[in-house]
């Protein structure tokens, strides 16, 4: 990805998200999202991202419930790169309480994008029930977010499940 000049790369890792040090420990620090510059290439940004895979106990799935990931914000991603100095950046205008809807609408689009033409998405389409995303949990302490996982309404249309809406 590209933008405002800079190559955007992103790399993930697995974490417990919820863990919290018992101490000050730089080794500890693993749950934190962390944004690089190449040092080869200054215009070349590398966030670096953490996601925790939650299943339900009692049920069996091919995939996950539910993922949860930590990622630099826009905000801290402009700031960071020197794009915008911290008080051009404010978080509502560049993140407010829509971008973890932003970012989980992408991931769905994306995933139907790479299925196009396959046998996988025509039975979505014919026996599925697309996903409407919907705005985020707005929480004020720091991880706390992570309480709350994803949880669907079904919305019932002529007797029939039309679409799950992300609360």
């Amino acid at each position: 990805m590209e933008a405002a000049g800079y190559k955007y790369n992103v790399t993930a890792k697995m974490a417990a998200l919820s863990s919290r040090p018992g101490f000050k420990c730089p080794a500890c620090l693993h749950h934190l999202p962390y944004i690089y510059v190449d040092e080869n290439d200054p215009m070349q940004l590398t966030n670096e991202i953490y996601t925790q895979v939650f299943w339900d106990e009692n049920e069996t799935y091919a995939s996950a419930w539910t993922l949860h990931t930590k990622i630099f914000s826009r905000q801290c991603t402009y700031i960071f790169s020197g794009y915008k100095e911290p008080e051009e950046a404010d978080y509502r205008e560049l993140d407010g309480p829509s971008f973890c809807q932003e970012i989980n609408q992408a991931a769905y689009d994306l995933v139907l994008e790479s299925l196009e033409g396959t046998r996988a998405l025509e039975r979505f389409y014919e026996n599925g029930v697309p996903m409407q995303m919907m705005e985020d949990n707005v929480v004020i302490a720091g991880p706390s977010w992570l309480e709350f996982g994803l949880e669907y309404n079904e919305r019932i249309v002529d007797g029939k499940v039309d679409a799950l809406e992300s609360k």
